[in-house]
Order: C-alpha cells, then sequence, then structure tokens
C-alpha cells in the first residue's frame, strides 16, 4: 500500500494511514462476523464506540 499512495505529495502519508486503518478494520470486522454473527458484533462494535467515548483517554495506571 505504501507504494501505492507514496507519491501523492504532501498530505499522502496521512491518506495512507487512514486507508490502512479502515482495510485492517473492514478485515477484522469481516473475522468477527465469521466467527460471532452479525447480532453479536453488532452489539460489540456499539460497546466499543460507547466505551471509547465515554472512557478516560489515558489508562491511569
Amino acid at each position: 500500500m505504501g507504494d501505492l499512495l507514496g507519491g501523492l505529495g504532501r498530505g499522502g502519508l496521512m491518506v495512507e494511514d487512514r486507508l490502512a486503518q479502515a482495510m485492517y478494520l473492514s478485515l477484522y470486522k469481516r473475522h468477527e462476523l465469521g466467527l460471532h454473527g452479525w447480532p453479536k458484533v453488532a452489539l460489540a462494535t456499539v460497546a466499543r464506540w460507547l466505551s471509547g467515548h465515554t472512557g478516560p483517554r489515558v489508562k491511569l495506571h
């Protein structure tokens, strides 16, 4: 992926990072769907999203 997007200029690295993150998340969700099915994955995704927005930004231990 880095070779394909490396020549985009000044913002190329940011685009590459976001694209790689989106691809990894998509692959991970497809893996979870195969293991657990869509209802459990949907609930886990919402729970993870909510805990990320309500929890502390830094672990304090």
